[in-house]
């Protein structure tokens, strides 16, 4: 028992295949589609940020490098002012510290010089600014190092003459001692 129309029921159900897939197939070429462009577009997203994540890790670096060269200028005018009273008396004690902090200075200055990779105008400004400030710093330093080498080399030769006086009183005493006993023993 076999159906009369099966030629007709084959050609209605491949009719309805070809429908079915021509209606099906749109939708799943634009699922595909949209997925493909979700994947280029998450693709450039996480370039971009990995770009901006680098950029930020850079100014971060920029920003300590920076804060680190103005702290360690800071550093060294803050000591010289709290110090001042101290420098006045040029005993030389400050010398070792005034030295450790310059040092730090233009190590910190040479750091930001080196791991910047490209340097703005305001960072040039800030090399030059911190170079020029570490200049006068070691100038005005050798200066007072010098002024107490002066005033130790001064109270040296103080002492001297008075002991030099000292023994030149002594000596002028003996003396009268001697012209008063010559007086009174004629």
């Amino acid at each position: 028992m076999r159906p009369l129309n099966t030629r007709e029921r084959r050609i209605q159900f491949f009719r309805f295949l070809a429908l079915f897939l021509l209606a099906v197939l749109p939708v799943v070429v634009l699922v595909w589609l949209h997925g493909r462009v979700d994947h280029v577009e998450n693709d450039f997203l996480r370039k971009q940020y990995a770009r901006q994540r680098a950029e930020g890790e850079a100014t971060a670096e920029h920003t300590l490098l920076v804060q680190n060269l103005v702290s360690s200028a800071d550093e060294l005018r803050s000591y010289v002012q709290k110090k001042s009273a101290a420098l006045e008396k040029l005993k030389g004690d400050e010398k070792g510290e005034l030295e450790d902090r310059l040092d730090k200075l233009i190590d910190m200055r040479e750091v930001m010089d080196k791991k910047l990779r490209t340097q703005t105008a305001s960072d040039s400004a800030l090399l030059a600014l911190s170079y020029q400030y570490h200049t006068v710093a070691t100038k005005l330093t050798d200066v007072y190092v010098k002024a107490c080498e002066d005033q130790q080399r001064m109270n040296d030769m103080l002492t001297e003459a008075q002991k030099d006086l000292k023994s030149k009183q002594e000596d002028l005493e003996k003396l009268q001692l001697r012209l008063d006993m010559l007086h009174a023993n004629p």
